[in-house]
């Protein structure tokens, strides 16, 4: 179950506009697309678009998918590696996400979830990941290289450096699928990538797009529902993403999964902020950097942000009252 749901009432929409919704397989997660649209032929248009634009980043981004970009930069030994455009923008926001956490959001953590056991897909098709080996030297942005040449643009990792999108590309496509959905014709769209939430123009109901965050460790706090008009949301688990003996959150700093049992640890973060993709870097940056500093990161950014902690208290940062219903 995605950490995060849609909920859209596709009774309240205006008698001129139609709302179509769909579910489908993507990046390991379930998608859901809601558009708003002003007929019936223009909403399947836009819904059939979305499809083809997730299963292309799919293609493009997924480390279980040899012939990806992401794949072919990871085994290519720091030889330049020609990127689709969209890949560009992935690595860029990859290195500007760790850069804007100080590495709590570390996009070289792949060796260590092969250690941890996330060698394989989760998503039940048996994919193997590629190949990662343990860098020459502590990665950092410079070892990123971005070239342009003739039109083309080529990417290289150097010594030994590796990447891994995670979450940021489910935040990420989420994004791009919204905004393109817009620009070809959508009134509205809410695009969940596995609970990486975008909402973008007219939503439904007059008052905003409304979202449910599952309390998915503690059923007993049931879920809780925010009102987002224009932005995202994006939630961060150590129960989303599980094997035995493990999860998918690294700590950087020891390059294992993150501590459950320590009285800091967060095992839920679900951010508010006006992209997906920014939502998930500071969702998971949050986790990384536990209850006790957590909530300073976010509001010092003016994000909002919910919190549950390792002993199942939640606790909610000052603005994300202004999301309330």
């Amino acid at each position: 179950m995605d950490p995060v749901v849609a909920r859209a009432d596709l009774a309240s929409s205006a008698t001129s506009t139609v709302v179509s919704g769909v579910r489908f397989p993507s990046m390991g997660n379930t998608a859901h697309v809601v558009v708003v649209a002003a007929d019936d032929d223009v909403a399947s248009r836009l819904i059939a678009r979305a499809k083809t634009l997730a299963l292309s980043l799919e293609s493009a981004w997924s480390r279980f998918i040899p012939t990806s970009d992401i794949a072919r930069l990871n085994t290519a030994r720091g030889r330049a590696v020609r990127i689709t455009p969209d890949t560009e923008v992935l690595v860029r926001h990859l290195v500007a996400a760790f850069e804007a956490t100080d590495g709590l959001f570390n996009p070289f953590v792949l060796p260590a979830l092969l250690k941890a056991g996330y060698d394989t897909s989760l998503a039940g098709d048996g994919l193997a990941s590629c190949a990662a080996a343990a860098p020459m030297h502590v990665p950092h942005a410079g070892h990123v290289v971005i070239e342009s040449l003739e039109g083309q643009t080529w990417c290289r990792l150097l010594d030994g450096t590796t990447l891994d999108p995670g979450g940021l590309g489910k935040g990420l496509a989420a994004d791009i699928i919204a905004e393109r959905l817009l620009l070809e014709g959508a009134r509205g769209a809410l695009v969940s990538m596995g609970g990486d939430i975008r909402c973008a123009g007219e939503s439904p109901n007059p008052a905003g797009w409304i979202i449910d965050i599952e309390a998915l460790s503690h059923p007993a706090f049931g879920r809780t529902t925010v009102l987002v008009r224009s932005g995202a949301i994006a939630s961060s688990s150590t129960h989303a993403k599980r094997w035995h003996g493990g999860h998918h959150v690294i700590d950087p700093a020891t390059g294992m999964p993150i501590d459950e049992s320590s009285p800091n640890a967060l095992r839920m973060s679900s951010v508010i902020a006006s992209t997906a993709v920014w939502a998930e870097v500071f969702a998971t940056a949050s986790l990384v950097a536990g209850a006790d500093t957590a909530g300073l990161m976010i509001e010092a950014r003016g994000l909002a942000a919910r919190f549950e902690r390792s002993d199942g208290r939640v606790v909610n940062t000052t603005g994300y009252a202004r999301y309330a219903p």
